[in-house]
């Protein structure tokens, strides 16, 4: 399927199922037959041109087969044609969400629609007469073909996984000839190529040799390549004055830079052969043994990550499909999915298994990138901005270099849907006038990100984009929500992590759609009466201030799934108390405390506490609770993760009764300076599995009960007690439990 066709198809989706607005009696039969002929070509793209959409991808014989050559230019109508369909819905659906809306829209998009539906049939006769290929022999192609994947290097500068590997790398390193060469690592066994060259790039040899180190990913973008070294050899003072200079005036100026000293550039996950076309100008040879360690992709990996596990090729639908509509479970099921086919790496997993943090190779990312970009499914802009003609249909577009010249977007079609600013370079002041006319020319944004670039204030010109769900802003500054926020009504998806706010509209009531909110800190308003509707989709707060936590306040949350408090829960204990127990739905919940005077002790009464019925998952932290927390916990009935963190807990001892925490798995007790003793009696915590403790520095003594739990399988210990590190030392079935002690083990 050609995914400018599927996305259209779930657009088409939505609008027949009214989730975007309700549609003119006229057009929704019109919607129909544009979305039968659209299934119709996406069928016959799926069951006949799969081979030769590969063969397009991997431009094979692309230019000589005349099919190919015909089928690729019937591609791009495709895409065209999709534009003017999504274009002409934007402008009926823009029109029907402001307050004025032209009337009139409804007939244009009739006959927009009836102009589509025509072409949609011409595409399908087009279509009809290429020749589709249905054999093609690819494993012999990549055969003959990836020799010119390699880094051509001389024999004696390779290393491979063998005895002494350390060795000979750190021999290549530092005893090698003294003119500037490359040393690769190729990965020939299995072995974690990156591990082994941090340990040669941390050695007291490689760092007592080398003047100048540096360690970056391999990127095939030149600019980007060449960014990464400077940002990780040169000051910040020196690297402020190129950042906005051209490519030629960068290459010059870390060349400069490393005249005369003797550097090592490490590069990760190289896959291509011309690394020299890439850094040779850029890095001086003055005869002092300076290295490039390149850390080779096998060419066998290269060609196998062009197939799935399965054995399939990869085609342009090869990523897992399914509807766009899906809720948060649904998205951490294809997410799984991408994680299964290798598509995606997980870099870190919360305590009950949920995926915290993850990131994609960067071969992988490289390769999707190349995908996403020949498809035309998204435009990256990572050094500058080149005028073509793909750009006047570009819909999504990602920038990785700050682009502070107005100019450059005059490229770009009005119609644009997404907005990524993802620069990491913190330097670069845009004023509120430069991203206001950026929303004033992109009206019809539908996600805009604009990373980690710190705002003064909010830009009013977001006001203007009504179609927008997705909105990420970084405003320390920002104490009140702009009233005006709040008329973005299909909002589902708010991130202002880095504000505080301290006083919110009534108006935010009105917000129905949204369903994650991620603040600093936020405090609700109590529900004005005058709108009918309430935060009814709302899964998501982080993080509420106490104050808001009342039952009015609460009881309107219906859908809230994941909850963290963060204030001085003291001030609030009887509201907070009673309140919680009426989100029905409510799986995780953190409470953080903040005490308004440092000298003044926390009076949280953690049993007068009424938890929501269904959690899951519960962390405390700086609570200070005098009194045992395990009686009033172990009750609760479905919780399968227990962290208590940073002075949650001040007393001495802690007791988990008979039959109590009967759901627990992950148990976590941190900072918990004062504890002495931990009884835990027969029975308790018995399907326990994981246990961390970091640190207790006076637990003396882990409960004998605890090695009767069968389940247990990990048991994580951080600076304890010489006492209890000697017992565990001592314990027979310690390799059962995969009990691990930091620092410096049992």
């Amino acid at each position: 399927m050609d995914v400018h066709l599927g996305l259209l198809s779930e657009r088409l989706k939505r609008l027949l199922a009214g989730e975007e607005g309700t549609l003119p009696v006229a057009a929704t039969e019109h919607i129909q037959k544009l979305q039968t002929g659209n299934e119709s070509i996406s069928y016959s793209l799926q069951a006949d041109y799969k081979v030769d959409l590969t063969r397009l991808l991997l431009q094979i014989d692309a230019e000589d087969d005349i099919s190919l050559s015909n089928l690729e230019l019937i591609l791009k109508e495709i895409k065209y044609l999709v534009h003017e369909s999504e274009r002409a819905i934007d402008t009926f659906i823009m029109s029907n969400v402001q307050p004025n809306g032209d009337q009139s829209c409804s007939k244009e998009l009739c006959d927009a629609l009836i102009g589509l539906e025509s072409k949609f049939i011409d595409i399908k006769r087009q279509l009809q007469e290429v020749q589709p290929c249905y054999n093609f022999d690819f494993s012999k192609w990549m055969e003959e073909h990836k020799n010119k994947y390699l880094l051509h290097l001389q024999r004696e500068n390779m290393v491979s996984f063998q005895d002494d590997a350390m060795e000979e790398l750190l021999d290549q390193l530092i005893e090698g000839p003294p003119q500037l060469s490359v040393v690769a690592i190729i990965d020939s066994c299995g072995f974690d190529t990156t591990d082994f060259a941090a340990e040669a790039y941390n050695s007291n040899y490689v760092k007592s040799y080398f003047d100048c180190r540096a360690w970056v990913s391999f990127d095939a973008n030149p600019g980007t390549l060449l960014d990464y070294i400077l940002k990780t050899v040169m000051p910040h003072s020196a690297l402020r004055e190129i950042t906005h200079k051209d490519f030629e005036h960068r290459k010059t100026a870390l060349n400069d830079y490393l005249r005369n000293k003797r550097y090592l550039i490490v590069l990760e996950d190289v896959f291509t052969r011309d690394v020299w076309d890439y850094l040779g100008e850029a890095l001086p040879d003055h005869q002092n043994g300076s290295r490039v360690l390149a850390m080779l992709t096998c060419t066998d990996e290269i060609f196998s990550l062009c197939r799935l596990e399965s054995g399939e090729m990869i085609h342009l639908d090869s990523v897992p499909a399914g509807p766009l509509r899906a809720t948060e479970k649904t998205a951490e099921e294809y997410l799984e999915q991408l994680i299964s086919c290798g598509f995606v790496r997980v870099k870190k997993r919360g305590a009950g298994g949920k995926i915290k943090a993850c990131c994609i190779p960067i071969f992988t990312r490289n390769m999707l990138a190349f995908v996403a970009q020949f498809v035309e499914f998204i435009h990256i802009v990572s050094y500058q901005i080149r005028e073509n003609r793909s750009l006047e249909i570009t819909k999504r577009l990602s920038i990785f270099e700050a682009l502070t010249n107005s100019d450059s977007w005059k490229h770009f079609d009005t119609f644009l849907r997404s907005f990524l600013h993802l620069t990491l370079d913190r330097s670069n002041q845009f004023s509120l006038e430069y991203w206001n006319a950026i929303c004033k020319k992109f009206k019809f944004l539908v996600v805009l990100d604009l990373g980690t670039i710190v705002l003064e204030d909010y830009p009013a010109g977001i006001n203007h984009l009504l179609l927008l769900k997705y909105l990420k802003l970084n405003i320390p500054s920002l104490k009140h929500l702009p009233s005006s926020l709040c008329n973005l009504l299909k909002l589902r998806t708010l991130g202002m992590p880095s504000s505080y706010i301290h006083h919110t509209p009534d108006d935010i009531w009105k917000m129905y759609e949204l369903r994650h909110l991620n603040v600093g800190s936020i405090t609700l308003p109590e529900h004005p009466g005058k709108y009918s509707s309430s935060l009814e989709n709302l899964n998501f707060i982080s993080a509420l201030h106490p104050s808001s936590c009342s039952r009015d306040i609460l009881g309107r949350l219906p859908s809230l799934q994941t909850l963290r408090v963060h204030g001085n829960l003291s001030s609030y204990q009887s509201m907070l108390s009673n309140s919680l127990c009426t989100l029905l739905c409510l799986e995780s919940l953190k409470l953080v405390n903040e005490r308004a005077i440092v000298s003044q002790p926390s009076s949280i009464v953690l049993p007068e506490y009424q938890f929501p019925p269904r959690l899951v998952e519960l962390s405390l932290s700086n609570t200070e609770l005098r009194d045992d927390p395990m009686p009033k916990l172990e009750k609760l009935p479905h919780l399968q993760v227990l962290k208590l963190k940073k002075n949650s807990f001040i007393g001495r001892k802690l007791v988990c009764s008979s039959g109590g925490f009967q759901s627990l798995k992950v148990l976590h007790l941190k900072s918990m300076f004062c504890l002495e003793e931990w009884i835990m009696e027969n029975d308790a915590m018995q399907n326990l599995e994981s246990l961390v403790i970091n640190p207790c520095a006076c637990l003396k003594i882990l409960p004998e009960e605890l090695w009767r739990i069968k389940s247990l399988t990990k048991l994580e210990l951080r600076w304890p007690r010489f006492e209890l590190r000697e017992r565990l030392r001592k314990f027979k079935d310690k390799e059962q439990y995969d009990i691990q002690i930091y620092p410096n083990g049992l």
